[in-house]
C-alpha cells in the first residue's frame, strides 16, 4: 500500500449551484473552514488542522498537538497538496537537480455552506484561543 502524493488544489470558496437541479434561487456556495493534514507514508505520519475561525476574515490557525499559532494563507493553500518540487545545486562544478516529494496532503476539506454559517459557528475572540 503506498500514499498518493500526487497535487491536489483545493480553494477557499466553492459554488456547486451547477450540480444542482433545482430552483435557480438556491444558492450552494460554501467556504473552507478547516483543513485535517496528513504529514508522513502510508503506515505512519502524523495529523494537525488548519482551522479558520471566523469565515468572514482570512485569520488562519495552525493546531498541532499542544500548540496553537497563527497562520500564513500560503501555509494552507500553497504547502498542504502534496506534489513534489525541484531543487537544483551545485556539486564539484555540475549542477544536479533533485526531485523532492511534499508529504503533507491535505486529508479532510471542512466547507461550510455560506447560507448556513450563523447556524454553525459561533464567535470566537481571542481570548478563546491559547496563541504560542
Amino acid at each position: 500500500m503506498n500514499k498518493i502524493y500526487d497535487k491536489f488544489e483545493y480553494y477557499d470558496e466553492i459554488d456547486l449551484n451547477k450540480y444542482i437541479e433545482g430552483e435557480e434561487s438556491t444558492k450552494e456556495n460554501f467556504t473552507l473552514h478547516s483543513v485535517v493534514v496528513h504529514s508522513g507514508g502510508a503506515f505512519s505520519g502524523h495529523y494537525y488542522v488548519y482551522i479558520k475561525p471566523n469565515l468572514n476574515d482570512k485569520k488562519w490557525y495552525l493546531f498541532n498537538d499542544e500548540f496553537v499559532k497563527p497562520a500564513e494563507e500560503a501555509e494552507v493553500f500553497d504547502y498542504q497538496y502534496g506534489g513534489t518540487t525541484k531543487n537544483f545545486k551545485v556539486m564539484f562544478g555540475n549542477v544536479i537537480e533533485q526531485t523532492n516529494i511534499c508529504d503533507a496532503s491535505a486529508y479532510i476539506l471542512v466547507y461550510i455552506k455560506n447560507t448556513e454559517r450563523e447556524k454553525i459557528l459561533t464567535k470566537v475572540n481571542e481570548n478563546d484561543v491559547s496563541l504560542i
